[in-house]
């Protein structure tokens, strides 16, 4: 460790003396500080702009590109209207159809024969079984399993509560049972209408074998049909009963739901009126389409605003980053104000922002095959860059020709947008949103190898993008530039501690001398 002493003999202010020889040393380091954090502003707006092209491609792109998203159509349902309701996919097919309502699905169900209970007692269901053997009429464990349409369920009446028990058919059967502890009855209902009761068992089928699989639920097993007083082909039990559905007049088919599917239209079945059908229309939902190419206009012009202001944003070059001395003398509004111009302009003219704009503005005015002679650009459905200015703003400059495209040819306008092509290198059967979807990865990667990737809290030798090992090199360089600084400043306090020997050992000296001539 060095010694660093004052100017004791000499009466020299060592310190600022040194302070003063070492400012110009430190200059060269400062230089250094004020190129990394530079460099750091520069990596924070590429993970800023990485985010933002994130945000566009992942969260509107991958919808624009979807078929569906343009394929909107609407139904319209005359005549019986009470009878059903109906809700148009992507998939619906345009045209009209009837639907007669000739049976309603139901659920089978079931119930106790008779109260579980013994008379005069209460069963708490929450308690173990074992606890509640007297108060059941019968109780019968049957080797702790039974067997409901198929599935078997197994407990233990030392451990399971009749609520346990209970809650174990919900979760793990196709039926839904419930205690109702006023009446002393057990109830089970179907999850699902139609015949879907276990129809691989003969035991399903009320009347001829084979008839009607599946209609009613099954039990075994003595808990259920002793304890619960509930059998297959109980005196309350009710067999399932499937839809029965004519479409365009046709001979009636069977549905296990009422909800059915007719044409990429959802129809739900709401109440059984043979003879009296219900009409169904449907169309493109022009509106709803024409929606969604405004919305994709927008979102486009906002993020190419985006990467166009970044790209023309101001460099002050005379505002360099700030450090900590400079800082010292500063208010912090105007330490704010200056760091606001010394981060400008950051990615000013940048390659991989400019390359990305050109990409996009590209995209969207080149031809793609649609399959329509009319319709294969933005310019053939009404939409148009403004001025020059503008750097390639869209605008949608003929709202009747827009909607005229989507009507009489809303294939060809899905195309325009949704199209994947036949994976070769010629993209011109590539729809637009599809173009700018893949084409905004390759941004993303470039950006990620230039400055890694946005939240990435690598740092040093493990952040490997183009910024991360120059910020390394750079850390580097720092550790030397400070060691050398170091060295010299503690070179210097050993020549002035040297000195000020030399003087004390001076002024010792002479002191002695002037009390021998007195």
């Amino acid at each position: 460790m060095i010694n660093r002493v004052s100017g004791l003999a000499s009466g020299i202010d060592t310190e600022g003396l040194i302070s003063q020889l070492m400012q110009a040393k430190r200059a060269s380091v400062d230089k250094l500080y004020q190129n990394k954090q530079t460099i750091q502003w520069q990596r924070e707006a590429y993970r800023d702009m990485n985010t933002k092209i994130y945000d566009f491609r992942n969260n509107k792109l991958s919808s624009y590109r979807l078929e569906g998203t343009f394929a909107a159509k609407t139904v319209d349902v005359a005549g019986n209207a009470a009878a059903i309701s109906a809700k148009a996919t992507g998939n619906a097919v345009n045209g009209t159809f009837k639907i007669e309502v000739k049976e309603m699905a139901t659920a089978a169900s079931n119930y106790s024969a008779g109260d579980i209970r013994k008379t005069g007692q209460k069963i708490d269901p929450t308690l173990t079984l074992s606890t509640q053997v007297e108060k059941f009429d019968v109780f019968d464990p049957g080797g702790n399993e039974f067997t409901i349409n198929g599935t078997k369920v197994k407990f233990d009446p030392t451990k399971d509560s009749l609520n346990n028990v209970i809650d174990r058919i919900n979760k793990t059967t196709d039926v839904n049972a419930f205690y109702d502890s006023t009446t002393g009855f057990v109830s089970f209902v179907s999850k699902n209408t139609g015949l879907v009761n276990n129809p691989s068992d003969p035991a399903s089928d009320s009347a001829a074998p084979g008839t009607n699989l599946g209609e009613r639920i099954t039990f075994s097993g003595n808990f259920l049909t002793q304890s619960l007083k509930v059998a297959t082909g109980g005196p309350n039990e009710k067999v399932a009963v499937s839809a029965k559905v004519s479409i365009n007049g046709m001979p009636e088919g069977s549905y296990a739901s009422n909800k059915i599917t007719v044409n990429g239209v959802e129809v739900t079945l709401l109440k059984k009126d043979p003879g009296n059908p219900a009409t169904l229309t449907v169309d493109t939902d022009t509106n709803k389409i024409m929606d969604t190419v405004k919305a994709f206009v927008k979102d486009y012009n906002d993020i190419l605003q985006t990467l166009n202001d970044k790209l023309n944003e101001a460099r002050y070059k005379s505002f360099q980053p700030l450090t900590d001395t400079q800082k010292k003398d500063m208010k912090e509004s105007d330490i704010t104000q200056w760091e606001e111009k010394a981060k400008s302009g950051m990615l000013k003219n940048d390659d991989i922002l400019s390359r990305a704009v050109s990409t996009m503005r590209l995209d969207v005015f080149s031809q793609v095959e649609t399959g329509s002679k009319k319709y294969k650009t933005l310019a053939s459905i009404g939409i148009e860059t403004g001025e020059y200015i503008e750097r390639g703003k869209l605008y949608i400059k003929d709202e009747s020709k827009l909607k005229e495209a989507i009507e009489k040819e809303p294939e060809a306008i899905m195309a325009l947008f949704t199209a994947t092509g036949n994976g070769d290198s010629d993209q011109s059967d590539v729809g637009i949103a599809k173009r700018l979807y893949d084409h905004a990865q390759l941004t993303l990667n470039e950006m990620i190898q230039k400055a890694g990737s946005p939240g990435s809290f690598d740092t040093g030798a493990k952040d490997q993008s183009y910024i991360g090992k120059k910020l390394y090199l750079l850390d580097k360089d720092i550790d030397v530039a400070n060691e050398r600084i170091k060295n010299q400043e503690d070179m210097y306090y050993r020549k002035f501690t040297a000195m000020e020997a030399v003087i004390n050992k001076y002024n010792s000296q002479s002191s002695y001398l002037s009390q021998l001539s007195q």
